[in-house]
């Protein structure tokens, strides 16, 4: 399996299972900026190792986000 296909993954498993729970934070919420962050981190990784440039702004990070919830 590709490194893009594991960390998707990743990402579903963290979505659809709500693995990570708090007190104070809605776990949706929380999975979601977790998924947000590792799909992130995943694609700068993998575009580094390609010698490729990412370019990630605020407005990509907001869309994943409200996609992820």
């Amino acid at each position: 399996m590709g490194e893009l296909n594991e960390g998707a993954l990743i990402c579903f498993s963290i979505l659809k299972l709500t693995l990570f729970k708090h007190e104070t934070i809605s776990t949706n919420l929380l999975n979601a900026k977790i998924a947000n962050t590792i799909f992130i981190k995943m694609l700068s990784y993998v575009a580094s190792k390609t010698d490729r440039k990412v370019n990630i702004n605020k407005e990509l990070m907001k869309n994943t986000f409200y996609a992820f919830r």
